[in-house]
């Protein structure tokens, strides 16, 4: 449901809430089959020790600012709906790893997330045929999630 809402351009702030949610959910079940969650095993990997709380602090903010809006009523927060992207991509490798299925939606969302990122891509073959695909970003994402379900179904048949 989170990945629809994102591609339908729906309310920033629920798809996030649902998006950490659904990240909540897979990483408990992930730990219990010592499976990696790369926002919070992975980075915590990468942090010095003395400065994880501070990260965690950051990368939840938003999360716990809409979790708890009725704890401090007089508190604003700038959020950027950017940071959802990761809570998203994150639960989808989580997912993969538990199920071991790559649905059409996960796959759809994947595919936009690499060609966002692309130029942090080391495999050479990758990056570049991502490079060739490019061009379906300048399409909105909905347009975007109804060719990549196409294309789907195209090569399923």
């Amino acid at each position: 449901m989170t990945i629809k809402m994102y591609f339908a351009d729906l309310d920033d702030v629920s798809i996030h809430t649902l998006s950490c949610a659904s990240h909540q959910l897979l990483f408990d079940i992930s730990k219990t089959r010592k499976i990696s969650s790369v926002i919070m095993d992975k980075f915590k990997e990468y942090t010095k020790a003395e400065k994880w709380d501070e990260v965690a602090t950051a990368m939840n903010k938003a999360r716990n600012f809409f979790k708890h809006a009725d704890r401090d009523t007089d508190q604003t927060l700038t959020f950027n709906p950017q940071q959802t992207d990761i809570w998203i991509w994150d639960s989808c490798l989580m997912y993969l790893q538990l199920s071991g299925e790559m649905t059409d939606y996960i796959h759809c969302y994947h595919t936009w997330f690499m060609l966002h990122h692309r130029d942090t891509i080391k495999n050479d073959a990758i990056r570049l045929a991502l490079e060739d695909a490019s061009s379906l970003l300048k399409r909105p994402k909905q347009e975007f999630l109804e060719i990549a379900l196409i294309a789907l179904q195209q090569r399923i048949k």
